[in-house]
């Protein structure tokens, strides 16, 4: 579909479960002149379709896209975030890939996230990408505090499981300056319990208590919306793979949880 280097991204499979494939994309010949290439290759639809290796070229294009810090990838690659409802792999990795290119993604990621029209795990991947970008990059983790943090405030009126991920957000960049407005949300009532446990579970991972004061809840299960899981695929061959990393990465969430709650 696209020509030498690009056409390399073809052949590439993709062999992985919890840790991105270590893929050197500068060795194949990619460079910051094929970035307009490596967006196009992202969001062609036409790799919707397509039979394995073939289907990994969009994911390698946005990684590519990712370890080249191309900051005019940003707005093409927030678009896709329309997608992660029903590509697993999208929800996995863009994540990562606006962590890679920093500061410049911010603005762009965070009008993504302020918008209510976006499907709540579009948000939700928005949100997880301030994140990553605010763990990656130290120097901009106060302005991803304040964005996540600023809408959480907005808990009254959206979703549970957007404040619940908001309030994992905020714990990956271990925000104690955001205890109050978390308390608010758990204390209304819309948070999702399932994502990150209740106000003590968030207090004891924050730091704030050494341990819970009540009895710890019974362990939750989370799972996809009915809504999400039946959402229609257009990778059947790179979904199971992808509901195998799912299921991995929500044991490890579960043991995480039940660990702060003995």
């Amino acid at each position: 579909m696209y020509p030498v280097p690009l056409d390399r991204l073809n052949a590439l499979d993709l062999d992985e479960l919890e840790q991105p494939a270590d893929v050197d994309y500068r060795a194949l010949g990619l460079g910051p002149e094929d970035i307009p290439a490596l967006v196009r290759i992202a969001t062609d639809r036409r790799y919707d379709t397509v039979p394995l290796p073939l289907a990994w070229a969009p994911l390698h294009a946005w990684r590519a896209l990712g370890a080249l810090r191309a900051a005019e990838a940003a707005e093409p690659l927030t678009m896709l975030f329309d997608s992660v409802g029903d590509d697993d792999w999208m929800l996995g990795d863009l994540p990562r890939v606006f962590g890679q290119i920093g500061a410049p993604a911010i603005p762009i990621v965070a009008r993504y996230l302020t918008q209510p029209e976006h499907a709540v795990w579009s948000r939700i991947a928005a949100g997880e990408a301030l994140a990553e970008i605010g763990k990656v990059h130290p120097d901009v983790r106060d302005e991803c505090v304040t964005i996540l943090t600023d809408q959480l405030r907005h808990f009254e009126t959206q979703d549970d499981e957007l404040n619940a991920f908001l309030v994992s957000d905020l714990l990956e960049l271990r925000a104690v300056e955001s205890a109050p407005v978390i308390e608010a949300a758990f204390a209304a009532d819309r948070v999702d319990l399932s994502v990150c446990g209740d106000w003590e579970d968030v207090q004891v991972e924050l730091g704030l208590l050494p341990a819970r004061l009540t009895p710890a809840r019974r362990s939750f299960v989370w799972q996809f919306p009915q809504s999400e899981r039946q959402a229609p695929t257009r990778h059947p061959a790179r979904d199971r793979r992808a509901a195998e990393k799912r299921r991995r990465k929500l044991a490890k969430q579960s043991k995480r949880r039940n660990r702060r709650r003995r």
